[in-house]
This record gives structure tokens, C-alpha cells and sequence, in this order.
């Protein structure tokens, strides 16, 4: 699926969870969540702090340790 299709799908409710964090995941390891509108970045920034997503400077590892 492309970006485009991606987007479309979260966009209208289409992605189960699980799809909607890889989406962000891949949002975020490419930059493009910084570079679409507000909500996304902000999305994206809500799922590092929960723990769902991670950014590309921080490992997995790390964020599972922090939680602990």
C-alpha cells in the first residue's frame, strides 16, 4: 500500500490499531510526520510518549526500559 493509500485508510478509519502504529512508525522514521499537517506530527508525538512508537535516534530497547 502506498503512502497516499495509507493515509486514506487512518484517514477514514480504516487501519486497526496495530496499522495505525507501524503508520505512524513509518511516518516518523521518514520525517514525513513532521511534514503533513498539524495533527499528524502531534499524533506521531503522542504515540513516542505513550510508548507505541519510537524516534529514530532512540531504540526500542530503550523505550522498554524506560517503562519498566
Amino acid at each position: 500500500m502506498s503512502l497516499v493509500d495509507k493515509i486514506i485508510a487512518y484517514e477514514q478509519g480504516d487501519l486497526s490499531f496495530n496499522e495505525t502504529i507501524e503508520f505512524f512508525q513509518e511516518l516518523i522514521n521518514t520525517g514525513q510526520a513532521w511534514q503533513l499537517q498539524g495533527s499528524y506530527g502531534r499524533t506521531a508525538m503522542w504515540m513516542v510518549e505513550e510508548g507505541y512508537c519510537y524516534l529514530p535516534s532512540d531504540t526500542e530497547e530503550e523505550y522498554e526500559t524506560q517503562d519498566a
